[in-house]
Order: structure tokens, then C-alpha cells, then sequence
């Protein structure tokens, strides 16, 4: 009989590093930055070498453990273009709003 085993480590799983942050209310933030993209002019917005906007999302959604603030990100930037879809707009991973392509 040769069953191969996996080795059981009776250790904490190395990806929740420590104690997860406070949840963090995805609709005042995302309301927080729609208005800040309506007002250029508001500190978390800035501009790339071609004229686009880019939102400073460090400024915007404290850091804490990776897989936390990686959750978060992804939840954000979702509302937030569900938000901007009215003006065809959206946000990509690198958090740069671009324009959407018409639909037929």
C-alpha cells in the first residue's frame, strides 16, 4: 500500500498575517470619490502625463494587511464604475478613469 500523505502543519496559514482591519463603509467612499472626480481640483485627484485622471486610492482607503486592503480595492473600484457607468466612464486597476467606447 503506498498512499502518498501531504504533510499537516498545525501552524496559522501564512496568508492572514495578523488581525483583519475595521470594515470600511464602500458607499461614502465611493460617494466621497465621485465627487472628488466632479471637482478636479480635490487633493485624492490627480492627472497622468496624458491628461487623464488618477485617483490617489492610498489617500482614500487606509493600508492595512494585503489581503484586507486588496479586498477592499476590488470592492471600491466595482461600485465606483458601477457609478460612472451613467457617464460612460470607468476605472481601471491602475485606478485611472477612462472613457467607455459607445455601445450600439
Amino acid at each position: 500500500m503506498n498512499k502518498r500523505r501531504t504533510q499537516y502543519t498545525e501552524a496559522t496559514t501564512p496568508r492572514l498575517i495578523g488581525k483583519r482591519s475595521e470594515s470600511l463603509d464602500t458607499s461614502a467612499v465611493v460617494k466621497a470619490m465621485f465627487d472628488a472626480l466632479m471637482n478636479v481640483t480635490a487633493p485624492i485627484v490627480g492627472r497622468t502625463k496624458d491628461g487623464r485622471l488618477r485617483i490617489n486610492i492610498r489617500s482614500v482607503v487606509p493600508e492595512g494587511h494585503r489581503e484586507t486592503t486588496q479586498g477592499r480595492h476590488r470592492r471600491i473600484r466595482a461600485a465606483l464604475n458601477d457609478a460612472l457607468v451613467e457617464q460612460t466612464k470607468s476605472v481601471n486597476g491602475r485606478w485611472i478613469v477612462e472613457k467607455l467606447d459607445p455601445r450600439p
